[in-house]
C-alpha cells in the first residue's frame, strides 16, 4: 500500500504549533518572522498544501495553518503518518471540532491552590 492512500488530502488536521512572532529591524526595510519556544503551543487547524512538495512524490508533506498568526510545518511522509497514528497530529473528524483553553484548580493545602490551563480539542455537544 502506498503512503498517499493513508492520507486524506482534503481533510483538515490539528497540530500543536507556536504562534509566529515578528522582529522589526530598525533602519532596514524588512520584518523577521520567527517561532519562539517560550510561547505556549496550541492545537491549530491546518490544511495540506502542495506549494513546495507534491503528495505524489511521497517525500514530504506541508501543513499550513488556517488560523492567522501561525505558519506552516513540514514533515517527512512517514513521520506525518506516524504522528497521525500516535495522536501528535489529529485529523478533524467533524465540523464542530475546535481548540479551547481549559482551566482547573487543584487544591494543594487548605489555603493553597494550583491553577492549571491547557489547550484541548473538543466537539460541541448536540
Amino acid at each position: 500500500m502506498n503512503k498517499i492512500s493513508k492520507i486524506d488530502k482534503n481533510a483538515h488536521y490539528f497540530l500543536l504549533m507556536h504562534p509566529l512572532e515578528y522582529l522589526v529591524v530598525t533602519g532596514l526595510d524588512f520584518v523577521c518572522w520567527y517561532k519562539s519556544s517560550s510561547t505556549r503551543e496550541k492545537w491549530v487547524e491546518c490544511e495540506i498544501v502542495e506549494e513546495n512538495y507534491k503528495l505524489v512524490d511521497e517525500y514530504k508533506i506541508e501543513l499550513r495553518s488556517i488560523e492567522e498568526g501561525y505558519g506552516k510545518e513540514t514533515f517527512y511522509m512517514d513521520d506525518f503518518i506516524s504522528h497521525v497514528n500516535n495522536g501528535y497530529i489529529v485529523k478533524k473528524t467533524s465540523p464542530d471540532m475546535h481548540c479551547v483553553e481549559e482551566h482547573w484548580i487543584e487544591p494543594l493545602t487548605n489555603n493553597t491552590y494550583l491553577h492549571h490551563s491547557a489547550y484541548v480539542l473538543k466537539k460541541d455537544k448536540r
